[in-house]
């Protein structure tokens, strides 16, 4: 398993670890960042090996801080820069509900923010836009229930009977992994609409309470056997729900290609 990621303003940092029994093993952390002196390195190592593979970013921030003490220095990256890539690398930072945001007013940006903005995002994804979050309201991963995608998987054929075919299961076993175990999951609970969109793409709402449906995932169970490496995936809305009314968080303003996620 491996996961990164890259320090705002900093280093990248790479982790690469196995899981036995439910506690990581063999983790290896490496990337460019500095680290004075080198031989700590093999203490951050040391300090993860055991942890639980679902150990909080936090307690493994903590567990590489504790293990590192005042006397090193760390250039370009921190312990809590080391506990999100490990994060990544065990699937537990891979979507975004696994995410808490916090969004900056609506305003007219500099150019020079958009790009700063898309600096930090992941390959492939773009500002678009950007809205206020009122004070005292709830975060993103608690707030949002459902949202929308927008999947194109080029050559597939019979989209229309791929739809029925789903919308009439009763269940739809799908096997995934989480955190280092492999389980078979009924899916069809998280579909609550599917329609199609194209002569290879379908729209589907997919709930993301409790564990949520990854776009490539959904492709799999709709189009099976489908190359899903092609898959193309755009999220056009994320719903919040109150007194039984739904709202979209933040609608796309104009309609925006989407971008290549499986390749």
């Amino acid at each position: 398993m491996r996961g990164e990621y890259k320090v705002p303003g900093g280093k990248l940092v790479r982790a690469e670890t196995d899981v036995v029994d439910g506690r990581l093993a063999n983790v290896h952390v490496s990337g460019d960042f500095f680290l004075e002196p080198d031989s700590a390195l093999e203490g951050i190592n040391a300090a993860l090996t055991g942890l639980p593979a679902e150990a909080g970013a936090d307690a493994l921030a903590h567990a590489v801080g504790r293990a590192l003490g005042g006397s090193v220095a760390m250039i370009g990256f921190d312990p809590a820069a080391v506990a999100i890539a490990v994060r990544r690398a065990v699937g537990e930072a891979t979507g975004w509900e696994d995410h808490t945001f916090d969004l900056i007013p609506p305003v007219v940006l500099d150019p020079v923010m958009h790009m700063a903005l898309d600096e930090v995002l992941p390959v492939g994804f773009s500002t678009l836009r950007v809205v206020l979050r009122e004070p005292g309201s709830g975060s993103l991963q608690q707030e949002v229930t459902a949202v929308t995608w927008e999947l194109t998987v080029p050559g597939v054929v019979d989209v229309e009977g791929a739809v029925e075919r789903v919308l009439g299961a009763t269940t739809l076993p799908l096997e995934r992994e989480r955190k280092g175990e492999r389980r078979i999951d009924d899916v069809r609970p998280a579909i609550q609409t599917l329609a199609v969109a194209g002569e290879d793409t379908v729209v589907a709402d997919v709930a993301t309470v409790g564990r949520g449906l990854r776009p490539a995932e959904l492709a799999a169970v709709a189009f099976p056997g489908a190359d899903v490496t092609a898959l193309r995936a755009l999220r056009t809305h994320q719903w919040i729900e109150h007194d039984g009314h739904r709202r979209d968080v933040m609608a796309l303003p104009v309609a925006m290609p989407a971008p290549l996620v499986g390749a």
